[in-house]
């Protein structure tokens, strides 16, 4: 009766709750995808101070003019020109080539460039890091080999002779380097858990304000179950999501899709739990859509998505123990992007008993509250027959 009545409110009440729990993940997964659509960051802002002007230096300078990663915005002549640059966000990088630049080089010395970044950004600060260091790289190489071969040298013993060990990058997981596979993913289920804070988070404190309850002999499994069909849609919005990433922005799916499934309706199972414990300890609806808030968004920054579990601090680490998305984001990311999870049975064991606790955290208050209720009331109608 109770799961006939919330799938009526779902589907046919007059706010269309199924399609708030529907369009927000699809949405997320459709707007995030879009903005990452690039894959990877390319065409920085870059000024260059070039303060030799010999043929060396306008070699370097050609080499960051190709490369993909860097747009040459202005060529000043005085560092203080570049450094400018860079303060008014004019650019995002700064190359400063010393004078003598070539005549160290033809002695054998090491000149030393100098690379600026704007630090607003750690992004830019990695790709601007990565670029730099492989364009200085290749150039490095290909001028002593020059030197090498005017000394009489074969081009291909210079080659050796200049870079002994050929050593090449292999990046597993994200050979791309792309930010869509890195967190669209845990973006469609950021996008789930707002629809349920949406939808969910007010049903406990709306059963006490209604008195619902007093027509139910089990008002445990009542609260229990509170939010199973909000639950089961956003669970079919959440993997739509995934769905819509993998065939839409070419999101790698290289893991099953029963162990996405497995979590993801643990993440939906535990994110209920904790809504239907905030419902039970909020005094109206709208604290119960107030105080999720608090805990579950800032869970996404502390979920090891970005910043790794073993560099946070204990209080960090502390918190994110005690969120959903936690258990979610990296055997998720994993899945789909290398098909295998260390941690997944783990993670999906924790979701589902902090589903079961929050859910038993919710009865016990619920209960207390009804003894509340039933008291004030019992007090109420003894000063009424007093009177």
């Amino acid at each position: 009766m109770a799961v006939r009545e919330e799938a009526r409110r779902v589907f046919c009440g007059n706010f269309p709750t199924w399609l708030l729990l529907i369009a927000v993940p699809i949405g997320y997964t459709l707007i995030f995808g879009y903005a990452y659509l690039p894959g990877s960051v390319n065409h920085v802002p870059i000024v260059i101070q070039d303060a030799d002007q010999s043929s060396m230096s306008r070699a370097l300078i050609n080499m960051y003019e190709d490369a993909e990663k860097f747009d040459i915005v202005a060529q000043p002549s005085e560092e203080e020109d570049l450094t400018a640059a860079m303060e008014k966000s004019e650019a995002m990088a700064g190359l400063a080539i010393p004078k003598n630049f070539a005549r160290d080089i033809k002695r054998g010395d090491v000149p030393h460039v100098e690379l600026f970044i704007h630090s607003v950004n750690n992004v830019y600060g990695n790709v601007i890091t990565t670029g730099a260091w492989e364009i200085n790289r290749t150039y490095q190489v290909a001028v002593a080999s020059k030197l090498l071969e005017a000394i009489g040298m074969m081009p291909s013993e210079a080659m050796d002779a200049t870079y002994p060990i050929r050593m090449g990058t292999r990046i597993i997981g994200n050979p791309t380097v792309a930010f869509g596979p890195f967190v669209l993913p845990i973006l469609a289920a950021n996008g789930t858990q707002i629809a349920l804070i949406l939808t969910v988070a007010p049903l406990v404190v709306l059963m006490l304000e209604r008195g619902t309850w007093r027509q139910r002999r089990f008002s445990s499994a009542l609260v229990f179950g509170s939010g199973c069909v909000h639950g089961v849609v956003a669970f079919a919005a959440f993997l739509v999501s995934l769905g819509i990433a993998c065939a839409v922005y070419d999101i790698p799916m290289y893991g099953a899709w029963w162990q996405i499934a497995l979590i993801g309706a643990g993440f939906v199972f535990f994110v209920i739990g904790a809504l239907s414990f905030f419902g039970s300890i909020s005094p109206m609806p709208v604290v119960a859509l107030q105080l999720p808030i608090f805990y579950i968004m800032p869970g996404i920054l502390y979920s090891g998505m970005a910043w790794p579990d073993y560099m946070m601090t204990e209080g960090a680490a502390f918190y994110a123990a005690l969120v959903p998305i936690t258990y979610l984001a990296v055997p998720l990311r994993d899945l789909m992007l290398t098909g295998y999870a260390p941690m997944f049975w783990q993670d999906f064991g924790i979701l589902v008993l902090g589903g079961v606790i929050t859910r038993m955290l919710a009865v016990t208050f619920f209960h207390l509250r009804q003894r509340w209720t039933l008291r004030a009331e019992r007090k109420t109608a003894c000063g009424e027959v007093t009177a």
